[in-house]
Parts: C-alpha cells; structure tokens; sequence
C-alpha cells in the first residue's frame, strides 16, 4: 500500500519523466544537452551557486534559474533511471548522419577540455560513476538541495548558513560532475 502511495504521490511531480522517456531516459540527457554547451551549463549553476549563498543577492534572472533548475532536475532523474538500469547508451544518427555527441562535440564550448571536475577514474567509466552517485537517496538529497538553491537565490529572507552543509559545495560538485559524466557517455560513444 505505502509503495503504491509513493509511487501515485510521485506521479504528480510535473518534472517526473514520460513513460517514453523512462523507456529511453537518454531522451532526457539529449535534450538537456540540446540547450546550451556544457561550458554554458556550468557558467550558469555557477551563478545560481553564487547567489544561493549571497545573503545580499536576488537573482533578476529568476526565469534562467528556475529553468536551470527543472533541467538539472530531470537530467539526474533520468541518470537514476540509467544507473539503477545499467542502461548504455546507443546513439542514433538525427539528422545530417550525424549522433548527438557528434553535434555536441561541433558546439562551441562543447570540449573534452570542458571536464574538470570528475576525476580521472570517473573519466574512464563515467556510467559506473553515475551508479555509484545517483542512488534514490542522493536523488533525493540533490533534488531537496537544488529547491534549497532556488529557494536561496529567490528570497532575501533565506540564507544557505541554514541548511546542512551537504547541499553547497558537495552538492554543486555532484551536480557538475554528473553533466561531464553524461557529456563523456554521449560524446564517446561509438556506433
């Protein structure tokens, strides 16, 4: 009965992925790849970062956060999805015979030289390091962590020096990691 529940209650969630897109959650991870460079991506959960933990700032971009936000969201969702299914990805051409990843790479900013953050263990087996990270307990730790971010960034009145040291630094670094993680699965990958 408890499962049921949980399950209907998760159902409502406007950001729970399609039963498409959890039949290919890579649907998900090319779509937010469709948006901006991974550079971009960066730049801008930097800035959402920045002013999450600015006791002065309100971000005059709300709408790029709250964007960000429901990108970020579904992406680690559909890394849930592939971790906990062991599901590789396989490209498909799209159009000009070309794969996602081959587009990717062809977007300016859109590097090898872009990933920083993963080590270099995690480089090599990226999937394996999205196994390890996107566990349903740390689903829900990012996702309670990123709505503490936009929560933070979006009024004045609330302060990241409230909230468990687990969703700043450590949380912006799994957040990264996970975009170079699935930036190296679509870009390396061979037909």
């Amino acid at each position: 009965m408890e499962t049921q529940l949980h399950a209907d209650l998760g159902a409502t969630c406007p950001l729970a992925p399609s039963a498409e897109n959890t039949a290919n959650p890579y649907l998900l991870v090319e779509e937010f790849f469709y948006f901006t460079s991974i550079c971009d991506y960066k730049k801008n959960l930097q800035t959402w970062f920045s002013c999450a933990l600015s006791d002065q700032a309100v971000s005059a971009n709300a709408s790029d956060m709250l964007f960000l936000h429901d990108q970020v969201i579904k992406l680690v969702q559909a890394g849930y999805v592939i971790a906990t299914n062991n599901i590789a990805y396989v490209p498909e051409c799209h159009t000009d015979d070309r794969t996602m990843g081959d587009w990717m790479k062809g977007i300016k900013g859109n590097s090898i030289c872009e990933i920083t953050t993963l080590l270099p263990h995690e480089r090599l087996e990226p999937l394996v390091f999205l196994k390890n990270t996107l566990t349903l307990q740390d689903l829900k730790t990012i996702r309670y962590g990123l709505y503490e971010w936009l929560t933070c960034a979006l009024c004045r009145t609330v302060s990241m020096n409230e909230f468990d040291a687990k969703y700043s630094l450590p949380l912006y670094e799994t957040v990264v990691k996970v975009m170079e993680a699935f930036y190296l699965i679509l870009t390396s990958s061979r037909e």
